[in-house]
C-alpha cells in the first residue's frame, strides 16, 4: 500500500488495540479517564527518558537534528540496493525546498495531535456535572 509492505501481524495489533480502546470507552469515561491519565504520564516518562539517554550516549551529535522533510526516497533506496550509499544527507532536500516541505508536512500531521485534547470539553458538555469534576 502506497509503495510499503504491509503485514497481517501488524493489521492485527492495531485492530486488536482499537478494540480494546472501544471496549474501554463503553466501560465508562472515568475508567476511560484513568487510562488516558496513566498512557499521558507514560509517554511523558519516556520523552523525558529518551531525551536523556540521547544526551548522555557518546554518540550524540547535534548534526543529527538537521530534519530528513523532503528527501529523494525513491534516489535513496536505489542508491542502498546499488550498495553506493553512504548518508542521507545527499538525498534532502535544502534551502528552501526543504524549508517549504517541512513546514507543510507539520501543517498535515497538526490537526491529528490535538484529537485526542477535545474528550474533556466534549465530556463536559455532554454531561450534566461540575467542570472540576471532568478532568
Amino acid at each position: 500500500m502506497a509503495g510499503y509492505d504491509v503485514w497481517l501481524g501488524e493489521m492485527l495489533l492495531a485492530m486488536g488495540i482499537l478494540i480494546l480502546f472501544g471496549i474501554l470507552n463503553i466501560l465508562g469515561v472515568k475508567k476511560a479517564g484513568i487510562v488516558q491519565t496513566i498512557l499521558a504520564a507514560l509517554l511523558g516518562i519516556s520523552v523525558v527518558t529518551l531525551t536523556i539517554a540521547a544526551l548522555a550516549s557518546s554518540k550524540t551529535s547535534f548534526a543529527n537534528m538537521a530534519p530528513w522533510w523532503g528527501f529523494h526516497k525513491s534516489e535513496a533506496v536505489a542508491a542502498w540496493t546499488n550498495g553506493t550509499y553512504t548518508s542521507i544527507d545527499e538525498f534532502a532536500n535544502s534551502g528552501t525546498v526543504g524549508a517549504v516541505s517541512a513546514i507543510l508536512a507539520t501543517f498535515a500531521i497538526a490537526p491529528w495531535a490535538y484529537v485526542g485534547f477535545d474528550t474533556i470539553p466534549q465530556a463536559a458538555e455532554e454531561f450534566k456535572f461540575s467542570y472540576k469534576k471532568v478532568s
